[in-house]
């Protein structure tokens, strides 16, 4: 749990609301290791924290944080052979922070630090990382890192206070990945992506390490973003229609305001624009996505 605390100190904005989330089940939200986490955040007085305990319904009249979160620690434990069961207790997690009490303060945008609090010795932990990562990806996240301890004999022979040494028994892994890292990786949902393990095995390896760097897009080498189009005249004009193949029509949206704008900001990504009709329910599966022309009220997540 220190290297959780100390990722945080490193890489989470100073003044910003954390939110804690506690494992989903009833062992692993009374341990010693979450209160230890707690307490160790609290005396940090860093940011305000919001410890939040998915297994347990929000009264109607309590106080609601309205105010966007500024990072997330999720907490995970359980044997990692059952992993599905690790990504199920996230799944549930992850809804009730979005769709909940909570949602008005649920930010897709922030740093997401998932901490696996079981022991992993001999197992492929990137099945879980990929697993979670894809959650994430799911709901618009996309600066997410999972954090797993790693020891040679299942458990590690330092104790919570030690952890700041190196031992040749245990060490701590983050897994992340970084989708449009070149034009061959660019969508996770097409498997394209790999999961990049790096080794840490002290608290130097972290301190002036920024692991969520490669998280900040502003280079997507070409990879296509989907442009959703509505008529809106003069900020989406009617598109242009050809006859295709000597088949069927295709329409181009190639005029307007808004158009024009898209073209900038896709030159300046160096991202490939595919634009869309609007109304067609079948290219509403792509991500990610842009909306432009005729929508009055989009979800502030789908900008």
């Amino acid at each position: 749990m220190d290297y959780t605390k100390l990722i945080s100190e490193e890489h989470f904005a100073v003044g910003h609301p954390v939110v804690i989330v506690l494992p989903h089940g009833e062992q692993g939200s009374s341990s010693k290791a979450v209160s230890y986490l707690i307490k160790k955040l609290h005396a940090s007085v860093q940011w305000p924290l919001f410890v939040f305990n998915t297994r347990y319904e929000m009264e109607a009249n309590v106080l609601i944080e309205t105010h966007k979160h500024g990072s997330y620690i999720i907490l995970i434990s359980g044997s990692c052979q059952d992993w599905e069961e690790h990504v199920s207790g996230l799944r549930q997690q992850l809804s009730i922070l979005r769709f909940g009490n909570t949602w008005e303060s649920w930010n897709p945008r922030a740093k997401f630090l998932v901490s696996v609090m079981s022991d992993c010795p001999h197992f492929d932990t990137t099945l879980i990382s990929r697993a979670i990562l894809n959650e994430f990806w799911s709901h618009g996240v996309v600066k997410a890192i999972v954090l797993f301890k790693k020891s040679s004999e299942g458990r590690g022979k330092k104790s919570e206070k030690n952890t700041s040494h190196s031992t040749q028994d245990s060490h701590m892994e983050i897994q992340t990945w970084f989708p449009y890292e070149n034009s061959q990786r660019c969508d996770p949902v097409e498997g394209t992506v790999p999961v990049k393990v790096f080794t840490i095995r002290n608290f130097s390896d972290i301190r002036g390490n920024d692991i969520f760097k490669g998280h900040f897009l502003k280079n997507l080498h070409g990879c296509p973003i989907t442009v959703h189009a509505r008529i809106s005249q003069p900020f989406v004009n009617p598109p242009k229609r050809f006859w295709l193949n000597h088949s069927y029509y295709y329409g181009s949206y190639e005029d307007g305001l808004e158009i024009e704008l898209i073209r900038i900001i896709g030159k300046s990504l160096n991202a490939s624009l595919v634009i869309v009709d609007g109304n067609n329910a079948e290219h509403r599966n792509g991500t990610p996505y842009i909306y432009m022309g005729g929508y009055t009220a989009l979800n502030s997540e789908k900008g």
